[in-house]
């Protein structure tokens, strides 16, 4: 369970960082963390 969960908060950040380069120039402040 520990590893899966690990994966999974790896997975989220990456989606999170590719989130945030795609709205960074019309949004910088969509997700404050």
């Amino acid at each position: 369970q520990k590893v899966e969960k690990k994966k999974k908060k790896n997975v989220n950040k990456k989606v999170v960082t590719k989130a945030k380069g795609r709205h960074e120039k019309s949004q910088p402040q969509v997700m404050p963390f």
